[in-house]
């Protein structure tokens, strides 16, 4: 087996990343053996919902064809500058002889966000195994790349590691390391531009292929995510501009004065600018993502209009980098 990367100096700890020295920190974490579960101590229960012909067998789950498991939003990842995700225990079984550009999803974020993968191909086209990910989503093929991990079929990993360092040089953002080896690093100018990362669908963990792939079968272990975001939690009503820990008319008017009148200086989170992603993700009602007259427009079309309610509902929920200022 033979690798044709460039190694990264060992890694010092797990949840810390080599470029940015950022510590990471684990949200939340699912073991199967009851179904998917939240086993992280998050405040946020990301529970996972198994779906087509996903299972779990002697606490690992199986997964088949386009079946899969919906982990819910996980805010902890939006606006993250470092981000790791880490599969163990991952095999891959039912490869047909003479099936060719095998390919098995392994976790992705919605149609225009990020997934990350494993692609195989198989003889009579050859024999090699790659890791693949992309920051943009399905469709977005311009902005694939990957790891070649072996010139043969690797069909079992003790654990799949992708890392994305969004405050990293753009050559070395994302690294990628599979059976507890170094940190591969791969960069891409296509996606220099992208220096946070953003996960506003539902994550997904699933296995399958494009429609001109067949499918296949994968089992796996613990499924883990870490995120330079995390922390402190700030529980936080959605669209609660002047923080009073309700959403009514006055945050319609707060927000206002915020953006036409300059009566604030400082917003609540973050560092108290309206381009900090943690103000963005409390009061972009619309989640249009922007922060503008429509947001306040659509707090008080749900108030007194019965239009939809904002993109993160109504009830307490954290966002990161807010302070605490209603009871979940």
């Amino acid at each position: 087996m033979k690798a044709h990367l460039t190694i990264l100096a060992a890694l010092v700890g797990l949840v810390h990343s080599p470029s940015a020295g950022a510590e990471l920190t684990l949200f939340a974490r699912y073991d199967w053996k009851d179904g998917a579960r939240d086993v992280s101590g998050s405040p946020i229960v990301h529970d996972g919902v198994l779906e087509g012909e996903a299972s779990v067998s002697d606490g690992k789950l199986v997964m088949s064809d386009w079946g899969g498991v919906d982990l819910g939003v996980m805010p902890e990842l939006d606006g993250a500058t470092v981000v790791l995700l880490r599969f163990e225990d991952v095999t891959f079984t039912e490869l047909p002889e003479g099936a060719t550009g095998r390919y098995s999803v392994l976790a992705g974020a919605g149609y225009d966000s990020w997934w990350v993968g494993v692609d195989f191909d198989l003889p009579p086209y050859g024999n090699r195994t790659a890791l693949r990910f992309n920051l943009q989503g399905w469709g977005m093929d311009s902005y694939d790349a990957e790891v070649v991990v072996a010139d043969d079929l690797v069909t079992h990993f003790d654990s799949i590691e992708y890392r994305y360092d969004g405050a990293a040089a753009p050559e070395e953002r994302i690294a990628i390391r599979w059976n507890d080896g170094d940190w591969q690093l791969r960069g891409d100018s296509r996606i220099e531009t992208v220096d946070t990362f953003s996960s506003l669908e539902y994550v997904r963990i699933n296995d399958g292929g494009r429609a001109d792939w067949d499918p296949m079968e994968a089992v796996l272990g613990p499924v883990s995510f870490y995120s330079s975001q995390v922390g402190p939690y700030g529980f936080q009503m959605p669209g609660d501009s002047n923080q009073d820990g309700q959403l009514d008319i006055s945050d319609a008017v707060d927000l206002l004065g915020s953006l036409f009148l300059g009566d604030h200086s400082v917003l609540p989170c973050g560092d108290g600018t309206m381009a900090h992603p943690a103000n963005k993700t409390l009061l972009d009602s619309n989640g249009d993502g922007d922060v503008d007259l429509s947001d306040a427009v659509h707090v008080l079309s749900f108030l007194f209009a019965g239009l939809p309610p904002p993109v993160l509902g109504t009830e307490c929920t954290v966002v990161s980098g807010c302070p605490d200022v209603c009871a979940q």
